[in-house]
């Protein structure tokens, strides 16, 4: 199974999470914000019911509050989705 980190769990880093885990890729995404880390797992679901049904077998999905706590073992690709704030990107 292909791992995936998405850095940010707003719309954008839900939307790419749901298409990754459709093709059975295994997700974590970290989020500094509670909020959207309580909320993440029902906006990937929603996103995943809007796309086709691939009959692939999902992947799994992993939300962290900081990088430390990400497994960055065997990660196969990084995905920065965070806010448009300069100063969290660097």
């Amino acid at each position: 199974m292909k791992k995936l980190l998405v850095l940010g769990g707003g719309i954008m880093g839900s939307g790419i999470a749901a298409g990754f885990q459709v093709y059975g890729w295994d997700i974590q995404v970290m989020s500094p914000s509670a909020k959207t880390r309580e909320s993440l797992p029902n906006r990937v679901a929603s996103a995943r019911a809007q796309l086709e049904d691939t009959g692939i077998a999902p992947g799994g999905l992993r939300v962290h509050a900081a990088l430390d706590q990400v497994d960055w073992a065997d990660l196969d690709m990084v995905i920065e989705a965070v806010t448009e704030d300069l100063q969290l990107k660097q």
